[in-house]
């Protein structure tokens, strides 16, 4: 749940690093400049440049012989010293952050005006009129303009971004037009000075955590409410119930309220957002009413101390790692499940085997288990999910059942214990880094099923001998090729039906073998018998 509660601007370059991670980036050079690029559908997508280009410059319209239709996230971000960029008219998509902190391409206001979208403000603050040749606030525009106080957004306007105000303390005010439809996530979260916003019926989206921290927004009972969405809680009760306009408790609305110890939901709530009550270590006990229907993401991460949580039928949907941590709903043995879901391990077991009836072992269930050296899943598990057992570094073996059909992004990343394993005939991927960092894999067995491996999914392995079925070497040594593994060889194994077909057959042909020799035998045997006979008659003559 870690990674749902970093900096909301670690998030952001993770999302970025995670894009670029995924395609091949080109590089060409024109008039001295380094173009970095990745293509995708036959068209080029400029990344990220050097920060020290500087003066007038002049995006190619093609690279790579490839036509440039966008400009990639942070494209140009501290390139301080440019004064003016040249767009082709190819280009139709620019990405958020593209020309943050381009300081020499803002106007005499200090806004950074690029085709009617403000990508940046550098100006002294206090009153802040947007030009009416803006159509849309881009991301982070205004991100920590500690000394905006006001701002005015003209009727030109159609959209505000990804925390377009995000951590601007010292705005008291703002007024939205009607023109604006779309209101991004974070835009004004952190405003914490922000004591009255008027959004107009054209808005018809309002994205995750908008108004989050915004404490001057709180009513008295220190509920930030807007449009029956619970952005915030901003005081202090023991017990608490949230009022019955609520439709949703947004995300992360009473994160680390640590002397929360019990919550009210009215039966008005349909949704509890992402981590809505993450760290809230005093809280020992939820009902949950019969109109919710979904429970988000890490929703009660880190609430060590809850002891019962009730879920009523009408929920249909519970997000990764919602009771992560929860180590008061966990069994005799340790198990937190529920709902057949195995969220995590408080046990202290060597050698563990997962209850019957877990389908799912979730997101981080056993991460940095370190005792943990043998686990046994069994056939009612479907799915193993992202880094399950991350960092059990004394894990050395597994058992997989036939029943698993996934195995998820770094589900085994940095077992540097485990020798070998061996992958069901059920299992049809294999997630990113699954098995990053694996030292001591050796080994391991790869059924024709697999049809994705994801990227550095054995990196950080060593030398791998892969065992695979019959005719599959080949597409697997491309597929383990692609993705960065080290293979030392592919050994292609027997048929399995073959194989057992030359097991009947064996057993038959023996089984024949046993006959002929018995029944020679018992032949001998009545042989010798009418001849001792036979003699014992002449004898008696």
């Amino acid at each position: 749940m870690k990674h749902k509660i970093f900096k909301t601007l670690l998030a952001v370059v993770v999302v970025t690093m995670t894009f670029f991670a995924e395609a091949t980036i080109h590089f060409e050079t024109i008039d001295g400049i380094d173009w970095p690029y990745t293509v995708s559908d036959g068209k080029a997508t400029v990344l990220l440049i050097s920060n020290s280009i500087s003066g007038a410059i002049t995006i190619p319209s093609t690279l790579g012989g490839y036509p440039v239709t966008g400009i990639g996230r942070g494209a140009f971000s501290g390139c301080s010293s440019l004064t003016s960029v040249t767009i082709p008219d190819s280009v139709t998509s620019i990405e958020f952050g593209a020309f943050a902190g381009c300081r020499g391409l803002a106007d005499s206001d200090g806004f950074i005006i690029i085709r009617g979208t403000l990508h940046g403000y550098c100006g002294e603050g206090g009153t802040v009129l947007i030009p009416n040749i803006v159509t849309s606030i881009g991301c982070m525009a205004f991100h920590r303009c500690k000394s905006l106080t006001s701002v005015t957004i003209p009727n030109s306007v159609t959209s505000i971004g990804i925390g377009v105000f995000y951590d601007c303390s010292s705005l008291t005010s703002v007024t939205i037009p009607d023109s604006v439809t779309s209101i991004g996530r974070w835009a004004f979260r952190g405003c914490s000075s922000l004591t009255s916003v008027t959004i107009p019926d054209s808005v018809t989206s309002i994205g995750d955590e908008a108004f989050c921290g915004c404490r001057g927004l709180a009513d008295s009972n220190g509920f930030i409410i807007i449009r029956g969405v619970l952005y915030g809680y901003c005081s202090d009760g023991r017990t608490v119930s949230i009022p019955d306009s609520i439709t949703c408790i947004g995300d992360f609305a009473f994160r680390d309220c640590s002397s929360l110890g019990s919550v009210t939901i009215p039966d008005s709530v349909t949704s509890i957002g992402d981590g809505a009550f993450c760290d809230c270590r005093s809280l020992t006990s939820v009902t949950i009413p019969n109109n919710v229907t979904s429970i988000g993401e890490g929703a009660f991460f880190g609430c060590s101390s809850l002891r019962s949580v009730t879920i009523p039928k009408s929920v249909t949907s519970i997000g990764n790692e919602a009771f992560c941590g929860c180590r008061g709903l966990a069994d005799s043995d340790g198990f937190i499940i529920i709902r057949g879901v195995l969220y995590g391990y408080c046990g202290e077991g060597i050698v563990v085997s997962i209850p019957n009836g877990v389908t799912t072992i979730g997101d981080f269930a056993f991460r940095d288990c370190s005792s943990l050296t043998s686990i046994t899943i069994p056939d009612s598990v479907t799915s193993i999910g992202v880094s399950s057992f991350s960092g059990c570094s004394s894990l050395r073996r597994v058992t997989i059942p036939n029943s698993i059909t996934s195995i998820g992004d770094g589900a085994f990343w940095g077992c540097s214990s485990l020798t070998s394993v061996t992958i069901p005939d059920s299992v049809t991927s294999i997630g990113r880094k699954a098995f990053s960092g694996c030292s001591s894999l050796k080994c391991v067995t790869i059924p024709n099923s697999v049809t994705s491996i994801g990227n550095g999914a054995f990196s950080e392995c060593g030398e791998l001998t892969i065992f695979t079925d019959k005719c599959n070497a080949y597409r697997l040594w491309i597929m383990l090729e692609d993705v960065g593994a080290n293979v030392k060889e592919i050994i292609e194994q027997k048929d399995k039906e073959q194989e057992s077909h030359g097991i009947r057959w064996w057993f038959v042909l023996g089984c024949v073998g046993i006959i002929v020799v018995l029944g020679g035998l018992f032949f001998w045997i009545v042989r010798r018998k009418k001849k001792r006979e036979g003699a014992s008659d002449k004898t008696s003559h």
